[in-house]
């Protein structure tokens, strides 16, 4: 009886250890493509698959979570993520500045990323800038 109790724990331990799935870059998942993920896999950033427009700061807040179920503006942190894995990520992003949700000093202006050069930097949020939404996982 022992045994057979040790052998259905172990076969109950493996199935919860096998549950979490493994990801990696470009992987597609939930109607977007893996950003980054953490070392075990599990957790991370997914993007959409192509640009939502170029857009105002605003706008660009509304249009992402307009997407529902998670979607976001991605922070400055997340954006710098999916900038330098882009390669990998294969999304055809543009050569140009991307919005961050993440505010700046006066909340008039915010920060984004240049897909050109990488530099992070803040801007009138009435600029128009290229947009992807995000969401964790």
């Amino acid at each position: 009886m022992l045994k057979k109790l040790s052998l259905l724990l172990f076969i109950s331990f493996a199935f919860v250890l096998n549950t979490h799935a493994q990801y990696k870059v470009g992987d597609k998942l939930d109607s977007g493509l893996v950003a980054w993920v953490d070392a075990k896999g599990e957790h991370g950033i997914v993007v959409t698959t192509a640009d939502l427009g170029k857009m105002k700061w605003d706008d660009a807040m509304k249009a992402c979570t307009a997407l529902g179920n998670g979607w976001h503006l991605p922070d400055k942190d997340e954006l710098n993520k999916i900038y330098l894995n882009e390669p990998k990520i294969g999304g055809n992003f543009v050569k140009t500045p991307y919005w961050s949700s993440t505010v700046y000093k006066n909340k008039l202006s915010s920060w984004y990323q240049s897909f050109t050069s990488g530099v992070q930097d803040a801007n009138d949020v009435k600029s128009l800038h290229n947009v992807r939404a995000v969401k964790t996982f």
